[in-house]
């Protein structure tokens, strides 16, 4: 699965946002560094999903 997951964040098909709901049910933060390339944060700030956001206060 974490395979999976890498290969469709490379491909564009899913971004950080989407992934960071399966920490720390289905993936560990350690997969999903592997897979984005960047720490987990806790903190609900995920790079990708700023721009999904229509709500969003830039």
């Amino acid at each position: 699965m974490i395979g999976l997951l890498k290969m469709e964040f490379g491909w564009g098909t899913l971004k950080a946002a989407d992934i960071v709901g399966y920490v720390p049910m289905v993936i560990s933060k350690d997969d999903y560094k592997d897979i984005t390339g960047k720490d987990y944060d806790t903190s609900g700030k995920v790079d990708g999903g700023e721009a999904d956001d229509k709500n969003s206060q830039n």
